[in-house]
């Protein structure tokens, strides 16, 4: 961190520090805040596809709740998620996130599987996640369960780093009228309307509309990146409950996308690597219906369908990907120490792609499918102190053939307050579509004798599925009813990394005019290390002051396999802060009124020549009516604006991001 960085980072901690000290005097009591006890009982669901109270589960789990999400000041999922120790996040554009967790970060981070109430958003095709696409209201989120490690004994593959589960409000969470208007610097226009009303007795439902206008952000060369963004989303979802047995739910998303990025697109004809303005259209939709059967009070049984369709135009290229997944559980209690959940699923997708020369698949249609089963026991070894966890999921699906990813975790409470856990698990991440049959012209040049050359990036029939073995420990203690402290440490070992080597050129007539191919091969020939861990602790000193605070620390690099040194990784192990520090302060100033605020410091990235910066963000919610809250929102402040991921040889061009504010009105009814 530079002089003046460490200058800017102290004053904005001294500022905050002063604030909430003055405000500690005047302010009155604010009982909707959770104590401490209360967050670590917090029922989360996504570390083992049960309900278990937070403080027994083993994992490293985190909850960002709705409470996190509104007293943040963010605006949307993924920023959000800035509020999860450990997780990495960077913007390139307004519409363009990369996301990870455990080191390998890039646009397409292809290691952390994303979720929404248990559907997931992960892309087959080029494995990421379009985080535009999942720009959730904020009111309808319940919560975001944030798992830092593998989980793929019960989701499967792509589970690698973690999981992120985003789970929004029941319809019956979701009864009466909001009204929410947000307008800004860089959120120009953002508008959320949302009604939930009784269907009878045993139904209720809610419909929800949400409007976006993101400007571009400006390029480091200075001038706009075209990179704007417009969002159009509808969504409703019902839910009934058919009998003190039975309970179904239904929901449903519409959305469309209108934005743009800017590009280094390589051309033959002129021969040249243009800088162009190129639209990035989207839209989608999907449906999920859900149904709980409970067979006695030791069993219960749940059965998932749902359809989800996305149909991207991004550069040169059109994809339309289509999935239909079916899923069964059942989750039985045997005895008083024995706690089983099994079940079984089926995928299939559909992938169409329509390209040109520069960017295209071979073949231009596929129809995967995925079938899983898995099984996972939580054996208490010993009453309230003891448990074992243990299980298995295996998939087969038609690129890699069965894959196996089995758990191993125990658990021990060693005071009411304490608990120490370890796992050893095995994950792996399938290759995507990509990977095996895909090309994208890299960059255009003139070779000897005046012969255009084309690089090109192609994928491999061989490629296949990348393997991790990850060993994690962590502590739990809440040492008094102010104070809480989460402890996480890990150590990753990566077989089968995917990476890329040079093939041998070739001279191609079609298109014209003749050129030379250097064609660049994906395949899978490094291995890898990771490992770090985290620290989180949340204060309480009074029940209207809320002070969270983490640190994060993360060293990733490659192995070369033994005969093959010339192979490139196709995710950079430096594209990863080492450190990561924020620190939160949540104030209610008064009943009526909240003052929150926010720091961040995230080190720079070497490789890409990204620095390291400080953030400082502050948000002041004033509610002069019982059912009206009016909203100010500063971000970035101390500086006007900073790169956060700059990632070549993709062919975005990444903004800087900018220093903002916004003001939010918020009527409820």
């Amino acid at each position: 961190m530079t002089c003046l960085a460490s200058k800017r980072f102290a004053l904005a901690v001294v500022c905050v520090w002063a604030a909430t000290l003055h405000a500690q005097k005047e302010a009155q009591p604010d009982l909707s805040n959770m104590s401490v006890e209360d967050l670590l009982n917090v029922q989360v669901t996504t570390a083992g596809k049960m309900e278990q109270k937070l403080s027994q589960t083993p994992a490293a789990v985190y909850v960002i709740t709705a409470e996190d999400i509104r007293r943040s000041g963010f605006t949307s999922v993924p920023e959000a998620l800035r509020l999860a120790p450990g997780v990495e996040v960077a913007q390139i554009n307004p519409s363009t996130w990369a996301i990870a967790i455990h080191g390998f970060n890039s646009r397409y981070a292809n290691k952390l599987l994303v979720l929404v109430d248990g559907r997931t958003v992960y892309s087959a095709t080029f494995t990421q996640v379009f985080w535009s696409a999942q720009d959730v209201p904020l009111e309808d989120v319940e919560r975001i369960e944030v798992i830092r490690g593998p989980g793929g004994t019960v989701w499967g593959a792509n589970a690698v780093e973690g999981v992120i589960n985003i789970i929004t409000r029941t319809a019956k969470q979701s009864q009466g009228g909001i009204v929410s208007v947000t307008a800004g610097s860089h959120d120009n226009a953002i508008a959320d309307v949302r009604y939930g009303g009784l269907l009878g007795k045993d139904g209720a439902y809610r419909v929800t509309a949400r409007y976006a206008n993101r400007s571009s952000f400006q390029s480091p060369g200075g001038g706009s990146n075209f990179d704007h963004d417009y969002l159009m989303r509808l969504g409703s979802r019902i839910d009934w409950t058919g009998s003190p047995k039975d309970s179904f739910s239904w929901q449903g998303d519409l959305s469309k996308i209108d934005g743009g990025e800017t590009l280094l697109f390589p051309t033959l004809v002129p021969l040249a690597n243009a800088v162009v303005n190129l639209p990035v259209l989207y839209s989608g939709g999907n449906t999920l219906l859900r149904w709980e059967h409970s067979l006695s009070s030791r069993s219960k049984t749940a059965l998932q369908a749902y359809y989800d369709r996305k149909d991207i135009q991004e550069s040169s290229l059109e994809l339309i990907e289509q999935t239909v997944d079916l899923d069964f559980q059942n989750q039985i209690q045997i005895g008083e120490r024995n706690e089983i959940v099994w079940g079984a699923g089926f995928r299939v997708l559909r992938q169409d792609t329509y390209g040109n020369y520069q960017f295209d698949f071979d073949p231009s249609v596929r129809i995967p499918k995925l079938f899983s089963a898995f099984v996972q026991d939580q054996i208490a070894l010993h009453p309230n102190k003891l448990w074992l966890t243990f299980g298995s999921k295996i998939e087969h699906n038609d690129h890699t053939g069965f894959e196996a990813e089995p758990t191993l975790r125990l658990m021990w409470a060693t005071k009411p307050k304490h608990s120490f856990w370890i796992a050893v698990s095995r994950a792996v991440r399938s290759p995507a579509t990509f990977e095996r049959g895909g090309h994208l012209i890299l960059s255009a040049n003139l070779g000897p004798g005046g012969i255009p050359v084309l690089a090109e990036l192609m994928g491999s029939p061989d490629s296949t599925s990348e393997n991790l073995i990850a060993y994690e420990v962590g502590y739990r203690t809440q040492p008094s009813k102010w104070v809480a402290l989460d402890l996480t440490s890990f150590y990753d070992v990566y077989r089968d990394l995917s990476s890329t080597r040079q093939g041998t050129p070739f001279l191609q007539l079609d298109p014209a005019p003749m050129h030379f191919v250097v064609p660049v091969v994906l395949g899978n020939g490094l291995s890898g290390r990771a490992f770090g861990g985290e620290a989180t602790v949340t204060w309480t000193p009074a029940v209207f002051w809320k002070i969270v605070g983490s640190y994060s620390w993360l060293r990733s690099y490659y192995l070369f396999n033994p005969g093959q040194p010339n192979l490139l990784p196709t995710l950079s192990p430096e594209a990863n802060p080492s450190h990561q520090t924020q620190a939160h302060s949540f104030l209610s100033l008064s009943r009526r009124t909240e003052f929150d605020t926010s720091v961040y410091y995230v080190s720079g990235l070497q490789e890409q020549g990204v620095p390291g910066h400080v953030r400082l963000d502050a948000h002041l919610a004033w509610s002069p009516l019982e059912r009206l809250q009016l909203n100010a929102g500063f971000q970035n402040l101390l500086e006007p604006r900073h790169l956060e991921f700059n990632e070549p040889p993709t062919p975005t061009l990444p903004g800087e991001v900018p220093r903002s504010a916004y003001g939010k009105v918020v009527w409820r009814f």
